[in-house]
């Protein structure tokens, strides 16, 4: 089972990261594997295991240096321990690194009630790599929560309710360790899948979809936030990509366009037919964000990434059947 596979390329240098189990599901221990082709994908070179331990190695993210050194991003999580967010700059860093683990507190449930287990996770890592070498790393975390993971505990929490997760962004100089975490996010919602990327002018860009605390009938929307001092405070903008409070917008990606501004891409709701399409907006450094515009075409059109002004994403527009079709296939198109 290889999952979740994420791509970085620099000329004519490729390199893939993805999630196995081929050593079996019972148990489930997933690693992390990486390939690496110096001639543009034509062929490749043999796979390096990059991490496999008594547990879980599970969605790796891949972002290439100035100098070609992979840099590479993971969730793990072992017995007695929550799940962190662990990278690794190949060919500089001797061993991964836990960047998530700096104060985060957890601890056994005790005898009395099996619910007061405590452990924060530290989930869907992402990167960016600015010009200079600058690496950028966001993930949600819940270690803000009464009860992360909706334990509950005796008399606090009834397990349904969301998590108060928050964006955290650590950042890394080429020469340098990584930064403490910046926070973003509000402690009344859920802020999560973020994704990033450096602007051109070298300023670090954030966003994320964020909801209310409820279990049920809160809509997401996508929220954004910018750093000029490459990482260490931000300001969180004030107005939504998309603009609209009443859609539902989830899973944005950022990119690079031809000309240099940073575009988002991400799943919304608000077509004429309610199917799922997807939004972009881009990023004018002088005016902000630009307002939404949603792409058509026929079918559900979901889990967008953009790069370079091309846009791939997966849509159900050659089903056949009315309902319960497993067509899915990836499309390309170009960005306006």
């Amino acid at each position: 089972s290889a999952r979740f596979p994420r791509i970085a390329a620099q000329g004519p240098e490729v390199w893939v990261v993805w999630q196995d189990e081929r050593a079996g599901q019972v148990p489930r221990r997933p690693a992390v594997y990486l390939r690496h082709s110096s001639d543009g994908g034509q062929s490749w070179q043999p796979e390096q295991l990059v991490r496999s331990l008594d547990g879980r190695a599970e969605r790796p993210v891949i972002a290439l240096r100035p100098d070609g050194k992979p840099v590479v991003a993971w969730q793990e999580i072992r017995a007695a321990e929550p799940m962190d967010v662990f990278a690794q700059l190949l060919g500089v860093d001797a061993e991964p690194v836990n960047v998530s683990r700096v104060g985060k507190s957890f601890q056994a449930a005790n005898i009395f009630d099996s619910r007061s287990a405590i452990y924060p996770a530290s989930v869907w890592p992402t990167l960016a790599v600015r010009a200079d070498g600058r690496i950028a790393l966001a993930y949600h975390d819940d270690r803000t929560d009464a009860d992360p993971l909706w334990t509950g505990q005796t008399l606090s929490g009834d397990s349904s309710d969301v998590d108060n997760w928050q964006i955290r962004v650590h950042t890394r100089d080429a020469d340098g360790d990584w930064s403490e975490a910046a926070s973003l996010g509000a402690d009344d919602r859920a802020d999560r899948h973020a994704a990033l990327a450096y602007a051109g002018d070298g300023s670090l860009i954030c966003v994320w979809d964020s909801k209310t605390l409820d279990a049920a009938g809160a809509n997401l929307s996508i929220r954004h936030a910018r750093s000029s001092d490459g990482g260490t405070r931000f300001l969180t903008g004030e107005t939504l990509l998309g603009g609209d409070e009443q859609a539902f917008s989830q899973y944005p990606r950022l990119g690079l366009d031809p000309d240099g501004r940073v575009r988002a891409v991400w799943t919304d709701n608000r077509s004429a037919d309610w199917r799922w399409k997807t939004m972009t907006a881009t990023l004018d450094l002088g005016q902000g964000w630009s307002a939404g515009q949603l792409l058509g075409g026929a079918g559900i059109n979901s889990w967008p990434a953009v790069a370079g002004g091309q846009l791939l994403f997966a849509s159900t527009r050659n089903s056949q059947r009315l309902q319960r079709d497993p067509t899915q296939q990836v499309f390309l198109r170009s960005l306006p």
